[in-house]
This record gives structure tokens, C-alpha cells and sequence, in this order.
């Protein structure tokens, strides 16, 4: 069973020292180590100092919230305007997918008109004249009522829309996380005017966007590093360029408000 790491990052350190100093004894299992200790050393100090300056500071909730989802629905308008603005050639391309259904669904109507006018001889044809259309088994099929093709359509219909209301999910989620960093972790640190630190953070996380954004490169560096709300951060999930900074310019915006009375800006 695993030891658990220590609490204090003094203690961690330590740990890691022993570690290694264990992996380098000439009493273990003779394996050459794959970790150099030049840069476990350097990563462990790295998450040392990271965890012990980057304190998280009090953080605005009211105004953090409003900027985030502002910073989501900009971020999905934006979004949306570039996919929008597609080729020719790829809406040549959807026009024809669409006529191409449409034709299906003909195609699936005439047959099930074919199919229940066929064994019971003109019973089916009623279906021209406005009445019930008794089919081969001896069920009724009312007029109008489409094939079954048309009830699995309706059906990948909603489980799109479904994936669709989920990712908005995720991406509302991964916004709301990088804000309470920028709140907490960035904002009090560095100097010069909301709108431009909102910028600045909003570039730094489009920069790391492949590797999760601010909040997925400070979680690899320092993963003991209190970030507000980080359980609520999806994983795997990469930040889009346009939409991080949409949430950048968001926060510079929104966040900061009025100054405190304790002198807190």
C-alpha cells in the first residue's frame, strides 16, 4: 500500500528527498533510476515555491460569477461566428447532405405506402384519399404518419442536442475554474489596469490552451496548490483560444468592481 504524501510542502520536500535518495542506494534492486535527480529536485522545488507563494487571496464571488458566464456566453458567440463562416465549397457540401435526407425520408414514405397497399390490395391506396391505411399485419396506420426512420431521427436529434447541452456544461465549468485562479492566484500580483490583466491572463491561458489552460499547467506544476473550486474543473478539457480570451477580456471587465473599504482593489 502506497504511503500517503505528507501535509506541509517542507514535508513533502523531504519526502521526495528520501525517495530518491532510496532510488540512488546501491542497496535496492540495482535498476538505474529514470528519474534525474537534477530535475526532480528542481520540480520539487518548483512546486514548493509555487504552493508557498501563490497563496490563494480572497476572492469576490458575486462579480467572479457574473464575469465567468459572461465570459462563457462571449466565448460561445464568438465561437459561433467563426464556425459560421465556412467555405462555399463545405455549405455546397451540408446543402447536399440536406437534400439528399430529405430525399431518404421520400423514399422511406413511398415505400411504407407500397408495403401496406401490396398484400391487402387497395387498402392502402386509401391513404390517398385521406383515410386509415390498414397495413400487412392488420394494424391500422393513420395518414400522415412517417416511417420508422423518422422516429430514429428525432431520436440522434435529441441525443445531439444532449452532447451539445454537456459540453456547454464542461466549458462553463473549465471557465468558471479559470476565473477563481485569475481571482484568486493572479489578479492581486500583478500590476496595471483590470482590463489589461484581464488580457494578460486571458492570452497566457488561450498560450496553454493544449495543456488545460492556466489552471491545467499550475495543477502539473504544483499539484498541492489550493485552487478555488478545482474539483469542479473537467478534465482532459482544452482551452480554445477564442473562448479563453473572451473570458480574459470578461474578467478585466467585470471582476475588480469598486474598491473596498479595507483598501483592497
Amino acid at each position: 500500500m502506497p504511503t500517503p504524501l505528507p501535509d506541509s510542502s517542507l514535508e513533502r520536500v523531504f519526502y521526495r528527498l528520501g525517495h530518491l535518495l532510496e532510488e540512488l542506494s546501491p542497496h535496492g534492486d540495482g535498476k538505474a533510476s529514470a528519474v534525474r535527480p537534477a530535475d526532480e529536485l528542481r520540480r520539487v522545488a518548483v512546486a514548493a515555491a509555487l504552493t508557498r507563494v501563490l497563496r490563494p487571496r480572497k476572492v469576490r464571488w458575486v462579480r467572479l460569477v457574473a464575469a465567468s458566464l459572461l465570459g462563457t456566453a462571449l466565448g460561445e458567440a464568438l465561437s459561433r461566428l467563426a464556425t459560421d463562416s465556412i467555405s462555399d465549397a463545405d455549405l455546397d457540401a451540408l446543402l447536399r447532405a440536406e437534400i439528399e435526407a430529405e430525399e431518404a425520408a421520400l423514399r422511406g414514405h413511398a415505400e411504407a405506402a407500397a408495403a401496406g397497399a401490396g398484400p391487402r390490395g387497395a387498402a392502402g391506396a386509401d391513404a390517398e384519399t385521406g383515410e386509415a391505411s390498414i397495413e400487412a399485419d392488420g394494424s391500422v396506420r393513420e395518414v400522415g404518419e412517417g416511417p420508422v426512420e423518422a422516429d430514429g431521427a428525432e431520436l440522434a436529434a435529441g441525443e445531439a442536442a444532449a452532447e451539445a447541452g454537456r459540453a456547454l456544461a464542461r466549458r462553463a465549468a473549465a471557465d468558471l475554474v479559470a476565473a477563481a485562479a485569475y481571482a484568486a492566484l493572479v489578479y492581486p500580483r500583478i500590476p496595471g489596469p483590470a482590463v489589461l490583466k484581464g488580457l494578460a491572463f486571458g492570452l497566457l491561458d488561450a498560450g496553454t490552451g493544449t495543456a488545460g489552460g492556466v489552471v491545467g499547467v499550475l495543477e502539473g506544476l504544483a499539484p498541492r496548490l489550493r485552487i478555488p473550486l478545482a474539483r469542479l474543473h473537467p478534465g482532459g478539457v482544452q482551452r480554445e483560444a477564442i473562448r479563453a480570451l473572451a473570458l480574459g477580456l470578461a474578467l478585466g471587465l467585470v471582476y475588480p468592481g469598486p474598491a473596498r473599504k479595507d483598501g483592497a482593489k
